[in-house]
C-alpha cells in the first residue's frame, strides 16, 4: 500500500504532535536575577512542560523566537506557538555514492510537520541555505531550494533533494542538518497547564506566568494502512487543489488531524443561497465544535494555498 501511495504522491500524515499558543509574563525577581535589562529575547526550542488532568508531563518546545521591551517592570509576550515533542537534530553528509540524495529519518515518533532543513557547504565553508518541503513539483525549478518527503516501506520517513532541474540538488561534501520533534502524538491534547524547564532568555526562572490561550488540540497519531489505502486515491484525485466539494472534503481530512468527519455545500446550495461561498461543517475528534482558533486556522491554509480565488470558504457548527 505504500508504494502505491508513493506513486499517487500521497505521503501518509505522520504522528503530530499537540500545540496552542500560550502568554508568559516574566517579573525580574531583585536581587537574583537581572533586572536592569530593557529586552528579553524568547529562544526558538525554549522548553517547558504541559501537565495532563493525571498528572502525566510532557515535553513543549517554542515554535519561534520572540522578543520583548519591558514594561512595568516586566517582561510579555502574547499568542507564543508552542508543539508538543522533543527536539531531535541530525547531521548527514551529502556523499557521492549517495547518487539519490537521500536521507532516513531514524524515528517512528517524527512529526514531519515540525522538520526543518538545511544545507552547509562543506564542513569547512559555513554558509548554510535553508531548504524548504514541497509537495507539488509545479512550483519547484531548478533553483528552488527544495527537499521532498516520503514514506518507506520500514514506515520510516525519508527525505531527498532535487537534481538541478526539479529542485537544487546539494554539492557533494556539504552537510545536511535535520531537526524535528519526536512526539507522542494525541497523548498530549487538552492540556492548559504548563511550566518552563528552561530559563527566560537564559536568565529568567523565578517569576514566569504562563497562561494557555486555549487546550492543546491537534495531536494525532500516525495514519494507519487503512486510512492511507481509503485517502491516497481520492488525494490524487483532488491534485492539492480545492474545487469540489469531495476535493475539501479529502484537504480537510488530510492536513487537519483533528477533524473526524466532513460536510460540504456550495452557497448556491445554501439556504439562503450566497453565491461565491463554500460552507463546511466540520466535526471534531474530541469536542462538539471547534474552537474559534481552529476554523480560522483551517480558513486561512485553505485560501492562502488551495482555495480557488474567488471562492470564500466559511465554517459553521455542525
Amino acid at each position: 500500500m505504500i508504494s502505491i501511495a508513493k506513486l499517487m504522491n500521497y505521503v501518509p500524515r505522520s504522528k503530530q504532535g499537540a500545540t496552542t499558543k500560550i502568554n508568559i509574563q516574566v517579573t525580574p525577581a531583585p536581587g537574583s536575577e537581572d533586572t536592569t535589562a530593557q529586552a528579553v529575547t524568547l529562544d526558538k526550542y525554549t522548553k517547558l512542560l504541559g501537565t495532563d488532568i493525571n498528572g502525566v508531563n510532557y515535553p513543549f518546545v517554542t515554535l519561534y523566537s520572540n522578543t520583548s521591551v519591558k514594561s512595568a517592570g516586566s517582561f510579555s509576550f502574547a499568542n507564543v506557538n508552542i508543539k508538543q515533542g522533543e527536539v531531535v537534530t541530525r547531521q548527514f553528509l551529502m556523499d557521492p555514492q549517495n547518487t539519490r540524495r537521500r536521507f532516513k529519518i531514524p524515528s517512528a515518533n517524527v512529526d514531519i510537520t515540525t522538520l526543518a532543513v538545511s544545507v552547509q557547504e562543506s564542513t569547512t565553508n559555513t554558509y548554510t541555505t535553508v531548504y524548504s518541503q514541497y509537495d507539488d513539483i509545479t512550483l519547484v525549478d531548478g533553483s528552488t531550494p527544495a527537499y521532498f518527503v516520503e514514506e518507506d516501506v520500514d514506515l520510516n520517513y525519508t527525505i531527498y533533494f532535487g537534481d538541478d532541474i526539479i529542485g537544487v540538488k546539494p554539492k557533494n561534501g556539504s552537510v545536511v542538518t535535520v531537526s524535528y520533534l519526536d512526539t507522542v502524538g494525541e497523548l498530549a491534547n487538552n492540556i492548559s497547564k504548563f511550566s518552563f524547564t528552561d530559563k527566560i532568555g537564559g536568565k529568567y526562572s523565578s517569576n514566569v506566568s504562563v497562561t494557555a490561550t486555549t487546550p492543546t488540540y491537534g495531536a494525532a497519531k500516525k495514519e494507519t494502512v487503512e486510512e492511507i489505502r481509503f485517502r491516497a486515491p481520492h488525494h490524487y484525485t483532488v491534485q492539492n487543489r480545492a474545487v469540489t466539494s469531495n476535493d475539501y472534503e479529502a484537504l480537510i481530512l488530510k492536513d487537519f488531524p483533528f477533524v473526524d468527519g466532513v460536510s460540504v455545500w456550495g452557497g448556491e446550495d445554501n439556504d439562503p443561497v450566497v453565491y461565491g461561498k463554500v460552507y463546511l461543517s466540520l466535526k471534531p475528534k474530541t469536542n462538539y465544535i471547534l474552537t474559534t482558533k481552529q476554523k480560522e486556522e483551517i480558513k486561512q491554509t485553505l485560501i492562502r494555498t488551495r482555495n480557488v480565488m474567488t471562492i470564500i470558504p466559511e465554517i459553521v457548527d455542525p
